[in-house]
């Protein structure tokens, strides 16, 4: 094998071609270097994404018990198969219907002899000895009235003249306040659709209605019901702010009240899906925290405002030491940013007894506006989403006050404003 050259003893030519020899090799392995970087870099940011995506598998799944999902998304538990594997269920005592105190009629049957010994048997000495009732619905059609307005050209003045429609009765929709009570009421709190509706109304009540007669009341119904709901706001509150605010963290329920409560309810469902994350180190202690908070909250009509003043000194230290604790996991560290941010809006309600620690109410209150929704699919214009919010303050009104729905209907649809008249096509 001959021994390489010294640089020395090479030519010019051959030196220019050594050169670009070893140009092109450094090109080359410049080249494979930046493929190996690009591929590392692809396989890195593979990686990254399958331990994210390994991470939220591996979390265990929201419901309605670790978050704030509603009950309608949550998978419901098994049933046992066999009506053996069922609990049994526990007794109660028999309770017989109310026999009405008014009835239309009653029907009394006599005994003339007695069906044993065919005895004369005398009315003197009979008894009531079964008391029942028989009820039955009447048959139900609409009232019409048909107004006629007369008149002519008068042979004085040679005007074509009219005579003046009686009040209440003015030219206009064909449907009174009554039917228009009844499909505002139908509608909206039992959420019947259009298209059943107008067939119910024609088969209980002989009624003949289409759906866009349908529609044109509802929509005549939206002023009533906001002047009602603008009425009832102005005499609960009128210009006054409210004291405390009792809501959850959605950003929208801020600045309502001079105060804010965090909703508890909200948080324990946060902090329990926390620690089926892992984070037993904030979570756990913080949840426990939260829970001896509510269960001194339920004793505060028995408890002094010095007492609860120490309650609330010693929840703040408490809340102290466990937000020096460094969270586990992602969800966990979500939890204790919020709380770093609000932990002044915990326990508001410990010194005011009138203040509750959860929103449960309210969203007891929204319950029937989600099942309208999932029912009727929603709304397809502005106006019948605020008539429906509309018709459920009053509704939640008349509840409030023990009256009838309907009843509480049929008088704000009826109520007499300013320029009213049963106008418009129907």
């Amino acid at each position: 094998m001959p021994l390489p050259l010294a640089p020395a003893q090479l030519s010019h030519i051959e030196k220019d071609a050594l050169i670009a020899a070893l140009t092109a090799r450094m090109v080359l392995a410049d080249e494979r270097i930046a493929a190996q970087d690009a591929h590392i870099a692809a396989q890195n940011a593979l990686i990254v994404a399958l331990e994210a995506r390994l991470n939220e598998l591996s979390r265990p799944p929201k419901t309605p018990g670790n978050s704030s999902k509603p009950p309608s998304q949550g998978q419901k538990q098994d049933l046992p198969a066999t009506a053996t594997e069922r609990p049994a269920r526990k007794s109660r005592p028999g309770v017989g219907r109310t026999l009405h105190p008014n009835p239309d009629r009653t029907i009394d049957r006599r005994l003339a002899t007695c069906p044993k010994c065919k005895a004369v048997f005398p009315e003197t000495s009979q008894t009531p000895q079964q008391v029942y009732e028989r009820i039955e619905l009447p048959p139900v059609r609409p009232d019409v009235t048909q107004i006629r307005l007369f008149g002519g050209r008068c042979d004085c003045c040679g005007e074509r003249v009219t005579a003046q429609a009686p009040s209440g009765l003015e030219q206009g929709s064909p449907f009174g306040h009554s039917i228009a009570a009844m499909v505002v009421y139908l509608h909206y709190a039992h959420a019947i659709g259009m298209e059943r509706l107008a067939l119910l109304m024609n088969e209980l009540f002989a009624l003949s209605i289409s759906e866009g007669a349908i529609s044109n009341i509802l929509a005549r119904a939206r002023q009533p019901l906001l002047d009602a709901t603008a009425a009832m706001v102005t005499a609960l509150f009128g210009a006054i702010q409210p004291e405390v605010w009792v809501s959850d963290m959605l950003g929208s329920q801020r600045g309502h009240g001079a105060l804010w409560q965090v909703c508890l309810a909200h948080l324990l469902r946060d902090a329990k899906y926390a620690i089926e994350c892992g984070d037993t180190a904030f979570s756990a202690p913080f949840r426990w925290l939260l829970l001896r908070a509510i269960a001194i909250g339920r004793r505060r009509e028995a408890l002094k405002d010095t007492t609860l003043k120490q309650y609330l000194h010693d929840l703040d230290r408490r809340l102290d030491r466990i937000l020096a604790v460094a969270p586990i996991g992602e969800p966990g560290r979500k939890l204790h940013k919020r709380m770093l941010a609000n932990r002044a809006h915990l326990f508001v309600f410990m010194t005011n007894r009138a203040v509750p620690p959860t929103n449960n109410i309210s969203e007891r209150h929204l319950r029937p506006s989600v099942i309208f929704r999932k029912v009727t699919n929603g709304f397809r214009c502005e106006w019948g989403a605020q008539t429906y919010a509309a018709f459920r303050s009053v509704v939640s009104t008349a509840k409030a006050n023990r009256a009838s729905v309907l009843d509480t209907v049929r008088f704000v649809i009826s109520a007499k404003r300013p320029g009213d008249a049963l106008a418009g096509a129907g």
